[in-house]
């Protein structure tokens, strides 16, 4: 498996794509207008394919069912074929565009790409369907029609074309009919694989904006009680269930790393330091927990207090 990072590359038509600096996510690319692309050569030509994957991160200002944000393709002209994703996430695949002799018109996947922020939109295509997974997670599935000349011949018949077409688009989803979309472009790669849902989502995780989110979310949502009478049930994982949780104590005899609590002679204060990680992203955050002497007429007067409360 490779995944292939690509750049802008050669421009045409309209006014094209360039790049613009985003508060989010730094250096992206911003759609040109009109019937304005770049291009760069097709990772995937001459490749013996059983699959392919293109994800992207994509913040669209508008959506439309016709207008693209990528394609593979082998030109411009009409006897061109292309396969390309439109700006609300529609896919289509057309192999000769003159005369339409087989295309799909794959509309069940749009209202996938929304207007209101970035999103990572990961299109797979593997031997019997086409998948769509939006931030990490299967969104939609499509196994395409065999049936008849229209609409198609199946994932196989499409392999076969996207194999051998020469070039891969930014700006349209089809450089013979179609305006560039209105959105903004980052980190678009191309595996030469199916990606299973689990690399999916994976590679969704490794985005380091993302890991960042989701980190300080979840060390946002982690608390802990100031006084400890008993052992503590510290968290191994965020409340996203992608971060993990490890725990470190000052005073291990007094709070374990583990959260076993051991009541001391004299009122004692604990540090408990909690490093939340996702990837090679983490942050810590210092807990102030109180673990009172121990005493054994107000340990029971606190233990009769708990009986009662279940039994209530």
């Amino acid at each position: 498996m490779f995944w292939y990072s690509v750049s802008i590359g050669q421009a045409e038509g309209g006014t094209a794509p360039t790049l613009v600096s985003d508060s989010t996510r730094g250096q992206v690319m911003q759609s040109g207008s009109g019937k304005g692309w770049a291009k760069t050569a097709n990772p995937l030509q001459g490749k013996d394919l059983d699959g392919f994957t293109v994800g992207a991160w994509v913040k669209a200002n508008a959506v439309d069912t016709w207008n693209g944000i990528w394609s593979i393709s082998s030109g411009t002209g009409n006897t061109d074929g292309f396969y390309g994703l439109s700006t609300n996430g529609s896919l289509y695949f057309n192999d000769r565009p003159v005369n339409n002799t087989t295309y799909q018109d794959m509309k069940e996947f749009g209202g996938t790409i929304t207007t209101g922020g970035w999103v990572y939109i990961t299109v797979v295509m593997d031997g019997q369907k086409i998948s769509m997974y939006k931030d990490g997670l299967l969104a939609k599935e499509l196994t395409p029609s065999t049936s008849g000349v229209k609409p198609g011949q199946g994932t196989p018949y499409m392999l076969g074309f996207v194999s051998n077409w020469q070039y891969l688009y930014f700006g349209t989803a089809s450089p013979h009919y179609w305006n560039s979309g209105d959105f903004y472009l980052d980190d678009l790669k191309v595996y030469d694989k199916a990606l299973t849902g689990a690399e999916v989502l994976g590679e969704y995780l490794a985005d380091a904006v993302t890991a960042q989110a989701f980190v300080d979310a979840d060390l946002a949502a982690l608390t802990l009680p100031g006084t400890a009478i008993e052992s503590l049930t510290l968290p191994t994982a965020g409340e996203s269930g992608y971060t993990t949780i490890t725990w470190q104590s000052n005073n291990e005899t007094v709070i374990a790393n583990d959260g076993t609590v051991t009541r001391p002679n004299v009122k004692t204060t604990v540090e408990l330091t909690a490093t939340i990680s996702l990837g090679e992203i983490q942050e810590e955050q210092i807990f102030t927990v109180k673990v009172p002497a121990s005493n054994d007429s107000s340990d029971l007067k606190y233990y009769a207090q708990q009986l009662t409360l279940c039994a209530g």
